[in-house]
């Protein structure tokens, strides 16, 4: 958002040096906290597969991470699998109409 509310700072991980200073997140929830271990962010259009939930098989399953991925602006070690729980956290940007600022993340629960 123009006025740096919201998620507006997630599009300081265009750049690997905050990444690499800010590479995990925290999730609270009623039911589990979570470690959010990011490994993609990315610009995307707001109706693009980034927000898929669901696939048909697993090849598909994986060729959606692999996507993903591949698009990041940042580096990253983590090591996902398509059995993993993946957050997606999302905002507005404006490097074109309607994009989208994307950061998704491995939830790892906190015991």
């Amino acid at each position: 958002m123009n006025d740096g509310k919201m998620l507006a700072h997630l599009v300081d991980y265009t750049h690997q040096n905050y990444y690499d200073e800010h590479p995990i997140m925290y999730l609270n929830t009623p039911e589990m906290n979570y470690r959010i271990e990011l490994f993609a962010g990315y610009v995307t259009s707001m109706d693009s597969d980034t927000y898929k939930l669901s696939f048909t098989s697993d090849a598909e399953n994986q060729q959606w991470l692999d996507s993903v991925i591949s698009q990041s602006r940042f580096q990253s070690n983590v090591d996902v699998k398509i059995t993993d729980k993946i957050l997606t956290l999302s905002t507005c940007t404006y490097d074109y109409d309607d994009a989208r600022f994307v950061v998704l993340g491995k939830m790892v629960p906190i015991h």
